[in-house]
């Protein structure tokens, strides 16, 4: 997706690309850029998210949530999943796993309903992670097998919509407080 055009659009892929590359100073940089030259709250809010991530690879995790509690209120209902993903993550890798699940399951209901299988392929890898910590062997088992039933229908060359409903169907993928994709 294209969030910024011109300037700006170059300056937030250079810092995404950065950030990708393990030179979170530099997204830092390329990323604040980008927002200084970013009007809509919808883009301000997405281009928080990702200095939010950079952010807290920095070490600085205070500023990244701050952050994406600034960024949440910007960004419409249906565009948040990213954001909660991210929040998710930053609250497991700081020892807050309890707090993680639901941010995961929300994310996780809201990368379902948007129709986006890569993201959510990493949310649940992510979550897979964190249901150990709670005794939910099973069901980080589950979100794991989940995330390879997608992967193997996205390769497979099926429509992100397709690979959802497929890789879902009749597999009892759970999204969300025992709710059901699929």
């Amino acid at each position: 997706m294209t969030l910024l055009e011109g300037r700006a659009g170059r300056l937030y892929a250079a810092g995404v690309e950065a950030s990708e590359d393990g030179r979170p100073a530099l997204a830092v940089r390329r990323l604040r850029a980008a927002l200084r030259l970013t009007a809509s709250d919808a883009v301000r809010g997405r281009v928080l998210v990702t200095l939010a991530w950079a952010e807290s690879e920095r070490g600085r995790v205070d500023l990244g949530f701050r952050l994406l509690d600034e960024a949440e209120p910007l960004l419409p209902e249906a565009a948040r999943a990213v954001l909660y993903a991210q929040r998710a993550v930053l609250l497991h890798r700081n020892g807050r796993g309890e707090r993680a699940l639901p941010e995961f399951d929300r994310a996780i209901a809201g990368l379902v309903a948007a129709g986006e299988p890569l993201d959510l392929i990493k949310a649940l890898n992510n979550r897979s992670l964190v249901h150990p910590d709670a005794g939910r062997v099973a069901a980080a088992r589950a979100d794991l097998s989940h995330a390879v039933r997608f992967h193997r229908a996205l390769v497979a060359g099926r429509s992100p919509a397709a690979a959802l409903a497929g890789a879902a169907a009749g597999t009892g993928f759970v999204c969300l407080g025992g709710g059901q994709a699929g």
